[in-house]
């Protein structure tokens, strides 16, 4: 990518990236809210790898090599009003290694967790559970991406350590 094609703004805790293809990229740190949306917002935090977790009363354990990622997602909405989330993507954790999604029995659960208004001035949260290799323990370049649409334009955020 040139430099005509990106340009970037960097405060204290985001940053902003803007592609040729109109993708509005935001990296900040987990823990940090990010707004999606007039008042409505999304923190990633609680990160931890852990060798197994109950999902709907069935223990879950990893393929050999690897650990489960367990996060906290949040939505916050602060306005006086129910709010429609915009159409989003099944959040992600990419490490060095590659990039991985949401387990089997969760990936539903974040449908169901995305596809319901936010009512006024409340919030709602989700663990969501990934598998990745045991070495993402140490893996520097690890973060939580979301992608999402509104009017058409597609916005990725980044939640890194």
């Amino acid at each position: 990518m040139t430099d005509e094609e990106r340009s970037t703004t960097t405060s204290e805790e985001t940053s902003t990236e803007t592609t040729s293809s109109t993708q509005e990229v935001r990296t900040t740190t987990i823990g940090e809210p990010v707004e999606i949306k007039n008042g409505l917002r999304m923190t990633v935090s609680n990160p931890r790898l852990v060798d197994s977790y109950t999902i709907n009363g069935e223990e879950v354990t990893p393929k050999k090599g690897n650990v489960l990622g367990i996060l906290t997602f949040k939505l916050q909405n602060t306005n006086e009003s129910a709010q429609a989330l915009p159409s989003m993507e099944a959040p992600s954790v990419r490490t060095e290694e590659g990039k991985y999604g949401l387990i089997t029995g969760v990936g539903e659960k974040w449908e169901m967790f995305t596809s319901t208004d936010i009512d006024p001035v409340s919030s709602k949260s989700m663990k969501g559970v990934f598998e990745v290799p045991k070495s993402a323990r140490y893996s520097g370049g690890l973060a939580v991406q979301l992608s999402y649409s509104i009017s058409g334009e597609k916005r990725t955020i980044r939640w890194k350590r």
